[in-house]
């Protein structure tokens, strides 16, 4: 087999083990480098997000959620009234709400405040972490509505009882 090449000089074809030899010296191999290790406060590679739009539906679920509270407000100051509104709104006149309905309605705009600023915060902290997370203001709607349940059931049952026939009772 012939070589078209040029003649080498200087060990231009040389192995490194043949260039320590001629140089008169031990070849020692090079250790393998290792990839780097990401330090605690460096950037990291920032990735884009695998469903894009879930942060849009994230932020628009939370934005209704706040809308939502601000306007709850109103209505659980005073919540007896509000009780009243909603049993003539369906058809059902003389409820007799209790006045402990007063105090169950600074609960539920207490339950609310709280459960719509851990269901943000836990939100944001997803959304931060790029993973999906739509359905925790979903989850923060229904565990809201369930205790606004219990609360409006244990302090009112005739007014749920009352608005529940009446309601059946035009369906049938």
């Amino acid at each position: 087999m012939s070589d078209d090449r040029a003649r080498p000089e200087y060990g231009e074809y040389a192995t490194p083990e043949e260039q320590a030899k001629a140089a008169g010296l031990k070849y020692v191999r090079p250790e393998p480098v290792k990839p780097a290790e990401v330090v605690a406060g460096e950037e990291k590679e920032v990735r884009p997000p695998r469903w894009p739009t879930d942060r849009y539906i994230t932020l628009l679920f939370l934005i209704f959620g706040a809308i939502t509270l601000i306007e709850s407000v109103a209505g659980d100051l005073n919540f007896v009234a509000q009780l009243h509104d909603f049993a003539a709104s369906v058809g059902v006149t003389g409820v007799k709400v209790p006045a402990a309905a007063q105090v169950a309605g600074y609960w539920l705009l207490a339950a609310n405040v709280v459960l719509y600023g851990a269901t943000a915060v836990l939100t944001l902290f997803t959304l931060s972490r790029r993973r999906i997370s739509f359905y925790i203001p979903i989850v923060g709607l229904i565990v809201y509505y369930i205790v606004y349940s219990i609360i409006l059931n244990s302090v009112a049952p005739d007014v749920v009882q009352q608005v529940g026939r009446h309601l059946l009772g035009m369906a049938g």
